[in-house]
């Protein structure tokens, strides 16, 4: 890319090159900056997915009248408006990884908004039309999906490796504001105004992300230098080693394209064929491609892809996002003694608390220990809570108001547990262990599928507690916690303050897993 003398000459000055330079103190808080304006657009996604919480009650009893004049909704309505934007985000992760690469980290997060602000616009200008509310949550899940997959690539290129996984949990920290935002106006006010609220995030998002510059990884990769080095100086201050940034991005760059699979991607050159794989898209026939995974089952590429697609498969079947949509609901169903508004309340203000802690603690405790332990509580709590289930179930003529604080208490625990390690982690470790070049189609490929298997579960949920019960949903969520204790502890790498580099090396260098099955 014509860089090569930069990079030699740092590399003799620095032959660490994921080391920072000893004598000189970055300023660090234009990256927090940058990031946490980019995680406004989380703050957006919090509203979003939490806002089915408030409005499913209201929706089912009729008490929505001031949202367009909507008419009272059934159970099987109401499941489809909470989970179409399962099904957005489904879509909408499909491109997001080549749309980060080919529209840039910056345009296509801003892009991001416009999505979300129609689909709220829609919602409140329903006309009693309940297909008006279908369109606006699928339209506003098309941009849930798409920041999931390009908003950690952007935090996690913009900041130091000792700070990568801090700026990391930004995204989970916004989301929660985001419930907190959406479920405290939604206990105090009609759905009319709750909606006002949310879309009144997205345009903050725009006014503010826009003054925030590009990641200097993705400048360098399509040859754009000087904008690079702009970036670089406003991000690491006007002082800092600006031929060392660029070795840095450069190393990342080239290592990142020289996984098996890649390479044998871009080897292809039948004239058949007339997609340009360097541009993000396969050349391939599709048997081809087949071939070629199969081919690379053992090269990083594909051991990080399966790892975070686990990872991502257990966070979304585990329970959490259920709560997060349907908690008043669920607080009725469970015979709660906590009124279902305050119990609302408190899951968002519990998540958002645990979020912070989270911040504070994974680049201290490490990535797979808070991951393995958010699992055991969970585990530990969804046990106390199917067994409260079970004794409600069974014991009919016993009064439970002793026993009315175990499912706030539990599913408290529970949330608290799952936004300390288990949902935010996932989506900034994937584009850790990634390689760079892999990143415009893997996320896209991981969240994708993930995004299919929440939507088939929040369709479901509704449905399948009003057919069978709650007692054999929430035993299933049981078993997926226990799984995912094992699968984290046994899988997971650390990639706690280590550089893009190392951690590739690493998974290179672990074959137990993998080429044991």
């Amino acid at each position: 890319m014509g860089y090569s003398r930069k990079n030699d000459d740092a590399e003799e000055a620095y032959p660490l090159l994921g080391a920072k330079n000893a004598t000189h103190k970055e300023p660090e808080w234009k990256q927090y900056l940058a990031a946490f304006l980019a995680s406004i657009i989380s703050f957006s996604s919090g509203c979003v997915g939490g806002w089915s919480s408030p409005a499913t009650p209201k929706l089912l009893s009729g008490n929505a009248s001031d949202l367009g004049g909507i008419r009272r909704l059934t159970i099987e309505e109401v499941s489809w408006v909470g989970s179409l934007i399962n099904l957005g985000a489904f879509f909408g992760s499909i491109p997001a990884g080549y749309l980060s690469f080919r529209w840039g980290r910056k345009k296509c997060l801003l892009s991001l908004a416009v999505p979300i602000i129609v689909g709220w616009l829609m919602i409140l200008y329903n006309f009693n039309n309940v297909w008006f509310l279908y369109i606006g949550r699928f339209v506003s899940g098309i941009s849930y999906g798409s920041l999931n997959v390009a908003l950690p690539i952007y935090n996690n290129e913009i900041c130091n490796d000792n700070i990568r996984g801090r700026v990391g949990i930004f995204y989970d920290l916004m989301q929660c504001v985001g419930l907190v935002w959406v479920y405290s106006f939604g206990a105090f006010s009609n759905l009319f105004w709750v909606t006002v609220m949310c879309l009144v995030v997205p345009v903050v998002f725009i006014f503010t992300f826009i003054l925030m510059p590009e990641s200097p990884l993705y400048l360098i990769r399509i040859g754009r230098e000087e904008e690079a080095i702009k970036s670089i100086k406003w991000l690491h201050g006007d002082d800092c080693n600006v031929d060392l940034e660029l070795a840095r991005i450069n190393q990342a760059l080239s290592e990142g394209k020289s996984t098996d699979l890649d390479d044998s991607l871009k080897e292809n050159t039948d004239p058949n064929t007339d997609i340009d794989c360097e541009n993000g898209t396969f050349c391939c026939p599709f048997w081809e491609i087949i071939s070629n995974f199969y081919k690379g089952l053992s090269n990083v590429t594909i051991k990080a892809v399966l790892i975070a697609f686990f990872m991502f498969v257990l966070q979304r079947t585990c329970g959490a996002t259920m709560v997060q949509y349907y908690t008043d609901s669920i607080f009725q169903l469970a015979q709660s003694s906590v009124s279902p508004n305050v119990a609302t309340i408190l899951i968002g203000i519990v998540s958002l608390v645990s979020s912070l802690v989270s911040i504070m603690t994974v680049d201290f405790l490490g990535r797979r220990f808070l991951l393995t332990f958010s699992f055991f509580v969970m585990t530990l709590s969804m046990a106390v809570f199917v067994g409260y289930l079970t004794m409600i179930q069974n014991d009919t003529s016993t009064s439970h108001s002793n026993y009315g604080l175990i499912p706030s208490i539990t599913l408290c625990i529970f949330v608290a547990m799952f936004r300390l390690g288990v949902s935010p982690i996932p989506w900034f470790m994937a584009p850790e262990i990634i390689p760079t070049e892999a990143q415009k189609w893997a996320p896209s490929t991981i969240v994708c599928i993930t995004w299919g298997t929440s939507f088939l579960l929040s369709k479901s949920f509704l449905p399948a507690i009003n057919a069978s019960g709650q007692l054999p949903v929430y035993s299933f969520f049981l078993i997926v916690c226990a799984i995912g204790v094992l699968y984290t502890w046994i899988f997971i790498p650390e990639t706690k303050n280590k550089s893009r580099q190392e951690i590739q090396k690493e998974l290179g260098a672990v074959t137990s897993c993998y080429e044991a099955i």
